[in-house]
């Protein structure tokens, strides 16, 4: 049993920390492509051409985690394998796996999307406004995306641990 949550929190730190440099390397991104989102919301017209690498940066960030949650699940998997463990467990610790994963990432994501409102505020947001839009926009995503992006984290990484146990080893029962 100890063995096996050990193995769920090495898969789930080594998947969160790569989550969490992705996270920073979103958040240079998102930075540089504020002025793009400015433009977009003083325009005063609809173009949607300039939110289009906006939205290919979020596709393919939102790529990225499904991807090492995926993987994250697969690790736990390849891990537990050579222990006598029914492929139901494997898929809890894959899900635990996963769960830590996005909790590290998530607390990377809070600092920086804190850093990123505080630094770059929207038009819309004046600079006296500023601190607390930032506050705002750190809390929820601390109380609203955290425990989405968990609960994501866990069904994909416990499924993908699932899947992969049953697909590349064998069925093992509980004595």
């Amino acid at each position: 049993m100890k063995q096996k949550f050990a193995i769920a929190w090495r898969a789930g730190i080594s998947c969160g920390l790569v989550l969490a440099v992705a996270e920073v390397a979103f958040g240079v991104a998102l930075f540089f492509l504020r002025p793009a989102m400015n433009e977009f919301i003083s325009g005063g017209y609809i173009d949607f051409s300039t939110l289009f690498p906006l939205g290919i940066s979020w596709a393919a960030f939102l790529f990225l985690l499904l991807a090492v949650y995926f993987a994250c699940g697969m690790i736990t998997a390849k891990w537990l394998a050579p222990t006598p463990v029914p492929s139901m467990e494997i898929a809890v610790v894959g899900a635990v796996a996963g769960a830590i994963a996005e909790v590290v990432r998530s607390l990377v994501s809070v600092v920086i999307n804190f850093a990123l409102s505080l630094a770059s505020p929207l038009v819309s947001v004046s600079p006296s406004d500023a601190l607390f839009v930032a506050l705002e926009n750190a809390g929820l995503r601390l109380v609203c995306g955290l425990p989405a992006f968990i609960l994501l984290a866990a069904v994909v990484a416990g499924v993908s641990a699932y899947l992969f146990s049953i697909i590349f080893f064998r069925e093992t029962t509980t004595q």
